[in-house]
């Protein structure tokens, strides 16, 4: 899943999403007086959201992250030597004790934007997983999706790749005849990337199971990072709104091959598609990737009911001694949630609480 470090964050003073992190980090070590280590780049910033880092580090230390937070940074994990693939890039953005933290801003979202080697191999572990419980034909596909994604290239005489897809999609005249030999190869693959979509959109259908499982390697990378210490691997995923503070904690692994309870959930909020990708328009070559992108009404969607569920869906894993801190968690999630609402209106609050009245009437009254 594309991490909250590659989204960047618009300020007046610059503040990069890896800033941001930075201040979560700072914020949950006690802050800067006690965390010393963790760069800071701007005081008066760390300062302005010193409100939304508050709440953020209260969800955390209420869902019991306990111990200091360090963050992977530019640290590199340790491969499974089965991998194909050769990006070591961690999918936690920080650890707190053996907790492998995926953090990211709310709103739309990317599971994965992987290229062939990737793909291939989150397939794999999705069938490791399963083992004899695989979809028979799941390799099969895998076999056909390598195929599509073999790069595609052109000869400098030809020009950069940006120049030469611009001639195909017909926004300039193509006159050699090997140029107009590209082009239709490159088109052909383009219009396959749809028909091969709706293949693997169909496979996960009919396979569930399967899909829980590719989805729960995209997000976490267990198997991707089996045998690394780091942990490089995720095991929760941390949403947060970041001028609220607001924020939403799922566990999406309780150990190797075991997806957590929010797998089946975000697998059904995934929307599946093939496109091109290049790392520059004025390459000789462009690369197909798979793309699983999260729903945006998916994420922001959120009720008083949705968040008792989420606040206690694990009680049972819990002590009871539990009980009084989840409750003084979900209340001051709710207050903020009200506080947050009041600026849009009465009528969103009931909302929020499960009532849709068709219309609201008010005199005099000053929500605060």
């Amino acid at each position: 899943m594309k991490t909250y470090r590659q989204f960047v964050l618009e300020s007046n003073e610059k503040i990069t999403a890896a800033d941001f992190e930075n201040f979560i980090t700072v914020a949950f070590n006690g802050g800067p007086h006690k965390d010393k280590e963790t760069p800071i780049k701007s005081m008066d910033a760390y300062k302005k959201a010193a409100p939304a880092l508050a709440n953020i580090v209260d969800s955390l230390v209420s869902a019991g992250f306990k111990g200091k937070m360090t963050q992977t940074g530019k640290a590199q994990g340790k491969l499974n030597p089965k991998w194909l693939g050769k990006d070591a890039t961690p999918k936690s953005d920080m650890v707190v004790g053996k907790n492998g933290i995926s953090l990211k801003k709310r709103g739309g979202s990317q599971l994965m934007s992987a290229k062939k080697s990737e793909t291939i191999s989150t397939f794999n572990a999705a069938v490791e997983f399963m083992d004899q419980s695989a979809p028979r034909n799941a390799t099969k596909l895998a076999k056909n999706i390598s195929g599509l994604m073999e790069e595609f290239a052109v000869p400098k005489n030809v020009g950069n790749i940006g120049q030469f897809i611009a001639k195909a999609k017909g926004k300039e005249k193509i006159s050699g005849k090997e140029e107009k030999k590209l082009a239709s190869q490159y088109l052909d693959k383009t219009t396959f990337f749809k028909s091969m979509t709706e293949e693997v959109k169909t496979f996960f259908e009919k396979n569930e199971d399967f899909k829980n499982f590719f989805v729960y390697e995209a997000a976490t990378g267990a198997n991707k990072f089996k045998g690394d210490k780091l942990p490089a691997a995720a095991n929760y995923i941390v949403a947060f709104d970041e001028a609220s503070g607001d924020t939403s904690i799922h566990k999406i692994s309780k150990g190797y091959g075991r997806p957590g309870k929010y797998i089946p959930e975000l697998a059904s909020a995934i929307k599946l598609r093939f496109s091109w990708k290049t790392h520059s328009s004025k390459s000789q070559k462009t690369f197909p990737s798979f793309r699983a992108d999260v729903r945006e009404s998916f994420e922001e969607e959120e009720t008083f009911e949705s968040m008792f569920n989420k606040e206690f869906s694990n009680l049972d894993e819990a002590f009871l001694g539990d009980m009084f801190k989840k409750i003084s968690n979900l209340i001051k999630k709710a207050a903020r949630k009200v506080k947050q609402l009041a600026k849009k209106g009465v009528a969103a609050i009931l909302k929020f609480f499960g009532f849709f009245p068709d219309s609201v009437q008010m005199s005099d009254v000053t929500v605060r």
